[in-house]
């Protein structure tokens, strides 16, 4: 799975001004490597997922002509956000591609919209975008809560390495202690005969 954002996709071989660049995509089976560009013939497909972020001066055009150049590309789910509600319909929509077409994904009773395609949904929560993983009934990380996990986990690692680190010395004091003893002994019976 490739994931990217505001990364230029060209989507007509030979002619430069056929791009698009959405917010964010996903496309799978292409492989994670780094891209400068989303070449549409060299990928052999086009992206399974867009979202745009529509803004006072983007979301016309979001609504119209990028919605049905997705469309006519073959994306398959194309999702738009308002994150100041100010501009689309509804602050989230999201739209899958049937027959060419893409059908209205209705929203969930708390606002939120499922992603078939990405298996997650689509929740605003303040000021920012979230996902829920449905299945494994979990928020998605953002990358900074990721790295914070990661950093968690790593402090974790050290502690208990430290703690292993303590026992083994512990034990090896321990045993220099019996050793010592049993010397000790050793000598006493060693003087007495």
């Amino acid at each position: 799975m490739y994931v990217s954002g505001d990364l230029l996709m060209y989507y007509l071989q030979g002619d430069p001004r056929k791009v698009v660049a959405p917010e964010a995509l996903v496309s799978f089976g292409i492989g994670r490597k780094r891209r400068r560009t989303y070449l549409v013939w060299e990928e052999g497909k086009t992206p399974d997922f867009v979202m745009e972020m529509a803004s006072e001066t983007t979301y016309r055009n979001d609504l119209t002509e990028k919605m049905s150049l997705y469309a006519d590309l073959g994306v398959t789910e194309c999702f738009l956000c308002d994150i100041e509600g100010l501009y689309l319909p509804s602050p989230l929509m999201g739209f899958t591609l049937v027959d060419g077409v893409y059908v209205p994904i209705r929203a969930s009773v708390d606002g939120s919209v499922h992603s078939s395609v990405l298996g997650l949904d689509f929740h605003l929560h303040l000021d920012d975008v979230r996902l829920y993983n449905p299945v494994t009934q979990q928020w998605v990380l953002t990358p900074e809560e990721a790295a914070e996990a990661r950093a968690d986990q790593e402090a974790i690692a050290r502690q208990q390495e430290t703690a292993r680190a303590d026992q083994a010395s512990a034990r090896a004091e321990a045993a220099e202690a019996e050793a010592a003893a049993l010397r000790a002994e050793l000598a006493r019976l060693r003087g007495n005969s």
